[in-house]
Order: C-alpha cells, then structure tokens, then sequence
C-alpha cells in the first residue's frame, strides 16, 4: 500500500444517508445521496510525525492521526468553535496519487429517527 504522508486535494465527496422512522407497528426507511466537487482548494496534509492539517470550506484545522492497516483515526482537539473529536475511516483506496476513505456514523433523534451516515471522499495529490 503507497504511504498516506503528503498532501491531498479533495476532489469529491458523496454524503449517504438512510433513514428508518418506525411509527407504531411500521417502520419505514428512505436513502438520499448526495455528490459535491470540489476545485482543489480543500486539501488534507499527512505529516510524517502523525500530525495532520485541513483546510475544509476556508476553515483550517489541526489533528493527530494513526493508521492502523486500513483503519485512519483522525483526533481533532477542542477549539472556541467545537469541542474534541475523533473520526475513524476505513480506507477504500490509497495509490500514490489518489486516496480515498469512508466515515460511517449514526445518530438518533429524540423523536426515534434513526440516521445510518456514510461519507465517502476522494483525494488526489
């Protein structure tokens, strides 16, 4: 597998979302998906030392990140505008001049909605 060190331009992003509401005795599932592009100007930096950068939509943000086999956990610190988080990606693909990985995340209203979230987003150096 080629080394995830250096920087990459996102070029694409596809937000998958599933959404199960169950009323009663139902429940009923709807899937949306939804592509954006991008011009090369969001990009990723892998450091060497396990440090990371991104630039998202104007906004910077540092990180830590591990790579274990397949498996990228990104660890962002608390900022003014967030508190901590961390984000764990499966990759799907790493070449030496393209990459891509996939975030699945849940979440649950308090109405019962349940959301099953995939994001996938691709890279080019």
């Amino acid at each position: 597998m080629s080394t995830i060190t250096g920087k990459w331009y996102k070029v694409s992003s596809i937000l998958t979302n599933s959404t199960t509401e169950k009323n009663s005795n139902t429940s009923t599932t709807s899937t949306n998906a939804v592509t954006t592009y991008f011009n090369h100007t969001d990009y990723i930096v892998f450091n060497n030392d396990g440090t990371g950068e991104q630039l998202k939509g104007g906004s910077r943000s540092t990180f830590n990140y591990t790579k274990n086999g397949n498996v990228l956990t990104l660890t962002y610190p608390a900022n003014n505008e967030q508190s901590a988080s961390v984000s764990v990606a499966a990759i799907k693909y790493l070449s030496e001049n393209s990459f891509q990985f996939a975030i699945n995340y849940t979440t649950t209203n308090s109405d019962g909605v349940t959301t099953y979230n995939t994001y996938d987003i691709s890279y080019v150096r």
